[in-house]
């Protein structure tokens, strides 16, 4: 796709194109423009118009910010045109890649705490397991490295439900065995979604819905600030 990109500049989009294969369609871009003749009597440096072209590629495997794949082509650019113009100028330069854990993550705020010490460590803890699984999958690590902080937030929800019912009990929230059923129904999708990974029946966007929706928004923002009231009263 080639769009306008500035008074002077375009941008064409290659998918699916490695550098070789991204300097050669710049190439013949700038060679066709050329041919054209189209005269430049405003120019000092060419009778005829001309382009330069900076390339910038990026794999798959890359967490790279759209701005940074734009802004190394756009040096490159530069370069070209710097160094004589008419000429296609490939970035050399490795890009910047993302910090995985700046890609996605879920951050804990004064809105989620319910001013019980012990409770309030737990979801910060669960908030911690969240985060780890959103890193290995966009760090791209292995099924068992995944499966790993899979287990590792199973354990962590298994302890903090039974531990948070105990204090809920103690506190006499008149909710608490709806909570408590709430719990379990959480208990028996993260086993499910664990079994159906393990078979890999599952995708990665079920992974962040689960977690995102149905554990941090769902439960412990909507269903676990009902009972802070009760809290507040021991």
């Amino acid at each position: 796709m080639a769009a306008r990109y500035g008074g002077e500049e375009f941008v064409v989009l290659l998918p699916d194109t490695d550098e070789i294969g991204a300097i050669k369609v710049a190439e013949t871009l700038r060679a066709n423009v050329e041919a054209m003749k189209m005269e430049h009597k405003d120019s000092r440096i060419s009778d005829v118009v001309t382009v330069s072209i900076g390339v910038a590629t990026f794999d798959k495997h890359s967490l790279v910010a759209p701005e940074n794949l734009v802004q190394k082509a756009d040096e490159a650019l530069y370069e070209a045109k710097n160094s004589g113009r008419n000429k296609v100028m490939p970035r050399a330069e490795e890009l910047k890649v993302l910090d995985s854990s700046d890609f996605l993550k879920v951050v804990w705020s004064s809105k989620f705490e319910s001013g019980h010490e012990g409770i309030d460590a737990q979801h910060k803890e669960l908030f911690d397991d969240s985060n780890e699984i959103f890193e290995s999958i966009l760090s791209i690590k292995t099924k068992e490295e995944q499966l790993e902080s899979l287990m590792k937030i199973m354990d962590d929800l298994k302890e903090h439900f039974d531990y948070e019912e105990e204090v809920l009990r103690e506190i006499g929230y008149p909710e608490v065995n709806y909570h408590a059923v709430s719990h379990m129904n959480l208990i028996n999708s993260s086993k499910l979604f664990i079994e159906k990974f393990e078979k890999e029946e599952v995708e990665v966007i079920e992974v962040l819905n689960f977690l995102i929706f149905e554990v941090i928004a769902d439960h412990l923002y909507r269903q676990d600030r009902l009972y802070f009231p009760y809290l507040e009263k021991v």
